[in-house]
């Protein structure tokens, strides 16, 4: 922690390593570790500083970092892949944000072949469909044939996550 850190500071990094495990908190303080990747905007026009990056693995634990940081009346900064060019995803220069990283959650959640529907996660993208195309047998090829592929598009410019 830096050296003005407060206590409650200080234990709610401990209770979101507690969440996610040591490996994905980062904070400045750690040996060898640099958070410039998720505290500038990709074009690298803007640069905040974060408390700490965290990055959960799963929805449960998502509930969990949002429950911690609103007890403790931490600001979060949600960061899907970072790729936006209006700054939302950039922590301001207070130090005092958590920024809530994505990178993580990245699975095929479910094929409903019945309903036509994938269900991702929210850092899952084009190459975990395409995954899933090459992986399926000639009898399930009509599956992906009747995708909307409006749909995958819309995924890939909402995203950006080519």
């Amino acid at each position: 922690m830096h050296m003005n850190a407060l206590p409650s500071t200080t234990s709610l990094i401990a209770q979101l390593r507690q969440i996610c495990g040591d490996a994905h908190v980062l904070a400045h303080d750690d040996p060898g570790v640099d958070l410039s990747p998720w505290e500038q905007d990709w074009r690298k026009r803007v640069r905040g500083h974060a408390l700490a990056v965290v990055r959960p693995g799963s929805t449960t634990e998502v509930a969990a970092v949002v429950k911690a940081c609103a007890a403790a009346g931490t600001p979060i900064v949600p960061q899907g892949g970072n790729t936006g060019l209006v700054v939302g995803s950039v922590p301001d220069a207070s130090g005092t944000q958590i920024v809530l990283s994505m990178t993580r959650m990245n699975a095929v959640r479910a094929i409903d072949k019945d309903n036509l529907t994938e269900f991702y996660e929210e850092r899952a993208g084009v190459r975990q469909f395409e995954g899933n195309m090459s992986k399926e047998s000639a009898e399930d090829a009509a599956f992906f044939d009747t995708i909307d592929y409006f749909a995958v598009i819309n995924h890939i410019l909402s995203t950006t996550d080519i």
